[in-house]
């Protein structure tokens, strides 16, 4: 069942991020808003409660960002915007009038790194001066892409979500993006940035839940236990990938009308210029392979690490590994098998089964 259905608006953006997974640059088109309409009717049927949208920059074309909301609230209570802040002065007051419930920025760190990750000098000033334009206006949420290059700006970045009462999102990087595997967080990365969290005390999370009702949240995407339904805009992967259920959960509609089950994902279920969304969402091509994909491992499937090692989603499985099929036995990435802890945590496992 659908939770949130995602447009890509246009594919310019003014960043070149070094982890960007997307492919933005030039135009490319755009769906047009009648057929987003009835992209958004059949969407509510298939259970969607909200809607988002992205690029590319939606702040490069802010005329289309408000049609595309306007047309959204007659459909949807919630409906979201992910940006890098650049021109959101141009379309945040009259977006709230069209229920814009949740805005996300990205900020990767100090302006240095912030700047050199996105490519772009003015990066930094662009996300700052965001937030502050939707401090106590709208739900604002602050995405953090944790990188070995940036361990050091974790405590900056803590310190200033707790500051301006802003949720926390932190997720590591996916080796998916045009430098990514370069940017590769290690087992020993991670540990450090659990740690630096930790400190942090109270309000922090390792449940990839978020709530609307929580002014300040640090919300860490990896060592995943348990997720929640409420909005916003969470994957649900790391519960319902052990199910194979999480496919289809945050379809992507892109500019050019190519629809993706997942945003992590390059491959295409089809084009609504040919098929209705229902048909594609019902019966997506090129996904036979996701379909029939093993399970989770046992070992993975209950270790509370296992985030760290294959995020317990099978677009990430596939992206180290180029097949969905989860391993038979822990990878040798696994964070156990390097401490030397694999045989034990079988053997707590049969136990228990016992």
């Amino acid at each position: 069942m659908i939770k949130i259905l995602n447009f890509d608006i246009t594919n310019r953006c003014v960043m070149n991020c070094r982890g960007c997974y997307k492919g933005s640059g030039k135009e490319t088109g755009f769906i047009g808003l009648e057929k987003m309409k009835q992209i958004m009717k059949e969407a509510k049927i298939l259970g969607a409660s909200a809607d988002g949208f992205s690029g590319g920059e939606p702040g490069l074309v802010p005329e289309r960002l408000l049609d595309c909301l306007k047309l959204g609230s007659k459909y949807f209570k919630y409906q979201g915007v992910l940006t890098t802040g650049f021109n959101i002065n141009s379309w945040l007051e009259e977006a709230l009038k069209y229920n814009l419930t949740f805005v996300q920025i990205s900020l990767d760190g100090n302006k240095k790194y912030h700047n050199w990750y996105r490519k772009n000098p003015k990066a930094f000033d662009y996300a700052i001066a965001a937030i502050k334009l939707c401090e106590g206006k709208v739900k604002l949420r602050v995405n953090y892409v944790l990188t070995n290059k940036n361990l050091n700006d974790l405590s900056f970045i803590l310190d200033f979500a707790r500051e301006h009462k802003v949720e926390l999102r932190i997720s590591p990087i996916v080796p998916l993006g045009k430098e990514s595997k370069e940017l590769l967080c290690s087992p020993v990365d991670i540990s450090i940035a659990l740690a630096t969290i930790q400190k942090h005390g109270k309000n922090v999370s390792f449940s990839g839940e978020t709530r609307l009702d929580k002014p300040f949240k640090i919300d860490v995407q990896f060592g995943l236990k348990k997720f929640s339904p409420e909005l916003p805009f969470n994957c649900q992967a790391g519960q319902s990938a052990v199910k194979d259920k999480c496919l289809g959960v945050y379809p992507v509609i892109t500019e050019t009308g190519d629809v993706k089950m997942c945003s992590y994902l390059s491959i295409i279920g089809g084009n609504i210029n040919e098929r209705s969304f229902t048909d594609i969402y019902l019966h997506p091509k090129n996904y036979d392979a996701f379909f029939k994909a093993k399970p989770l491992n046992k070992i993975c499937a209950n270790c509370l690490m296992r985030g760290i090692c294959i995020q317990v989603c099978r677009a990430v499985a596939y992206m180290y590994d180029g097949v969905f099929d989860y391993p038979d036995e822990p990878p040798e990435r696994c964070v156990l098998r390097k401490q030397g802890l694999l045989e034990k945590r079988k053997e707590e496992l049969w136990l228990a089964s016992q």
